[in-house]
Order: C-alpha cells, then structure tokens, then sequence
C-alpha cells in the first residue's frame, strides 16, 4: 500500500524526516514518495551511468591516456582540439575540478540572526492579528485663475501592527485622516490640564489621528491625547527603520491613567510614511498651483485565529499557541516558531515562505549579494499591492 504522506523531496531525491511541508535541506515543497517503479527507473539510469563511466575509463586505457593528453602524445601525431583535449584530461583525473563549497555559504548573517527579535506569545500579541490600512488621497488643484481642478484619487495600502494594548480586532474603521505630527507639546500640556478642542473633519465623519513615533512620548500617552481630541482610532508612524516594532505599555501607564483607553492604534513602517508624507504637507503660498489633499483611510483588522491556516508556523504547520517563542522576519514580516526558523536559516539566507532574501554570513557571498541588488531568490509568483511592496500570505 503506498503511504500518503508528502515527506519526498525531489531534489534531494530522499526522504525528510522533519515533520512539515518544506524540505529543511533544500527548501523545496515535499511530495509524496515515488512509487517503486520511479525508484527503480532511477536506479537503472545510474546503472547506466555506471557502464558508461566504465567504457570511458577502457578508452582510455585503449588509448594509453591513463597519462592524460600526454599518454596519447606518445602514441599518435594526430592533432586534436584544445577543448577535446581538456575533455580526454577531465576522464583521465588531471582536468581542473571546481572547488567544493561548503555547504552553509548561503547560511543567514548569524549577526543579523541575533538581532531580530525574540516574541514570546500572550492572548494580546500582535502576531494574532492582521491589520490593513487603505489611504485613499484626493486632491483639488485651484490656480491663480480660480479655476479647480479635481485630480484623480491615489491609493497607498499598507501592512500595519497593532498595538499589545487597548481595543484587540476584529474591528473595521474608516473616517478621514486628521495629521498631528506635531503635537508633542500640546500632548505634554494636556497631561496637566484639560482638552476643549477636538477633531473636527469637513464632511463630519470619524477622525482617524495620525502622528509620529519618537520626542519622548510613549505610545499610551499619544493614544489618550488622540481619544480625547475626539479620534476614533489613531495611526502611528515608525520614525526608524526597525520593523517590525512591537508597541506595547512598558511603563503600565493605563493602569495609573484615569480613563479607559477606547480607540486602537496601528503602527505602520517608516518607508510607507514616507509615500504618505507629501499627501500630508501644507501646500506653499509661493507656488503657482495650490493644491489641497484630503486623506481618508480605512482600518481593517481581522483575528487570524478565525481561520486556523492563517495562524500556523508554514515550516512545522502547526499553529502559535500562547507561551511560544517566535521569530518574525523584517522586511516580508512572515513568522515562525524559533527553533524551526533557525533550522532553516543557518543553512539558507531566504525566507522559508516567501524567499525573501537576507543578509549572509559568507562576506563574498554578501558583497555579491549587494552588488546584484537581489532581494528575492526567485522572482516568480510574486504578488504586488499598490504601494509597490511585496506582500505574500
């Protein structure tokens, strides 16, 4: 009876032991094993190698080239072709062989391994979440004639992280898009007196915040401003390249605050900001064209827990449970449990999902790496979204 289970891989042409749906040697999808006869027809083909390995050591002895090209010198004048020649080398033992690679030259930085983030997993982990966020721009251009023009509206979505504290998803939000990045002294004032004004939209839909990560203020207090300036939900963007960043309440805030945090918070990635940071600026008096943007946004969060496959490890496919310790790469921000990362990643530097590639501890190897500009080990079935980032999942 032929066993259903998909532990074959056909490039490395044995089984995987390794419970998963990946080959951890090689990377690639395992299969179910090859019947007898597949086996069989291997083995007769490498019969046939072997015959064929075995007339050519003959020839050679025929041709007295157990010498290489100089044993044929001796016995005849005829004039061969230089490549012929390195060929007759090559079955005699004297062509050049090409150097043994080790094996972990494709082995991820094992600096870089260290510093990615370790995250243990609790009930409010981001890691049990996906968040969407759609910025949709549009802009009315009004020149010196007082003419306007409506231009046609742009659309950036981006990947976000939610907060490890207030409101978890599921939860759907839309409402235009109120910026306050600079609200870092009226934040500071607000903690010793009271908030009278709020935000206020044109078309008198909800509010969504938008500020910056950094100056000094944590992540609660920009959330307890926003709520209390009248937002249903606040965006916070990363100032630094670190991604992902977990935001969570180190300095247990909430529980000296007197009101309850009501609104979300999402953060997205610093490069995304910056494709949203022109839509944001006050538009010059000194330029010819004034042109006013209105942004509005929706927050979609969903919990990946509705859905068992979205919440599961793809190389040992189970799923995250509370309590375990995760790795979850920048740049395509997949996961997995550390101890499966780590097997895969010490002998590859992609990632086991989406071939992403990662720094390498080979130097050579890296330099190379660069000098290509590579980011992807394969640039097939790659899905796109709007923004121009890679999305995968």
């Amino acid at each position: 009876m032929t066993s259903s289970t998909s532990n074959w891989c056909s490039t490395c042409s044995e089984e995987c032991s390794d419970v998963g749906s990946i080959c951890t040697t090689c990377g690639e999808e395992l299969q179910i094993p090859p019947s007898t006869n597949s086996i069989n027809t291997s083995e007769s083909n490498n019969a046939s190698i072997s015959r064929s390995n075995n007339l050519a050591t003959n020839l050679n002895v025929g041709l007295g080239l157990n010498n290489g090209i100089d044993g044929f010198n001796d016995n005849t004048n005829m004039q061969l072709n230089p490549e012929v020649i390195n060929y007759l080398n090559s079955i005699a033992g004297q062509g050049e062989q090409p150097p043994i690679q080790s094996s972990n030259r494709k082995a991820t930085s094992k600096t870089f391994l260290n510093q990615i983030p370790r995250i243990v997993i609790h009930k409010h982990s981001s890691l049990f979440y996906e968040i969407i966020i759609e910025f949709t721009i549009t802009a009315s251009t009004k020149t010196n004639s007082s003419e306007s023009k409506r231009d046609s509206p742009v659309i950036l979505q981006f990947d976000a992280v939610g907060a490890e504290f207030g409101p978890s998803p599921p939860y759907d939000i839309q409402g235009e898009v109120s910026s306050l990045l600079d609200c870092e002294k009226d934040i500071k004032e607000s903690q010793t007196s009271f908030i009278t004004t709020t935000l206020k939209s044109a078309s008198n839909s909800n509010s969504i915040a938008y500020m910056m990560r950094g100056k000094g203020i944590t992540f609660v207090d920009r959330a307890l401003y926003a709520q209390q300036k009248g937002a249903e939900a606040l965006i916070i963007a990363n100032h630094v390249p670190v991604w992902p960043y977990i935001m969570k309440d180190s300095k247990k805030a909430l529980s000296q605050s007197k009101l309850p945090l009501t609104i979300p918070v999402a953060m997205i990635k610093k490069t995304d900001h910056v494709k949203l940071a022109p839509y944001l600026q006050t538009p010059s008096i000194q330029s010819a064209d004034l042109r006013k943007h209105n942004i509005s946004c929706r927050i979609h969060a969903k919990n990946k827990n509705e859905n068992p496959e979205d919440n599961a490890c793809i190389i040992c496919c189970e799923p995250f449970e509370i309590g375990d310790t995760c790795i979850r790469l920048p740049f395509c921000f997949h996961a997995f449990h550390e101890k499966c990362a780590l097997v895969w990643l010490k002998k590859h530097n992609t990632c086991p999902y989406c071939r992403r590639e990662l720094p390498m501890e080979d130097q050579e190897e890296e330099e190379e790496r660069r000098r290509m500009g590579r980011s992807y080990a394969s640039n097939e079935n790659v899905d796109t979204r709007a923004n121009g980032d890679p999305f995968y999942g």
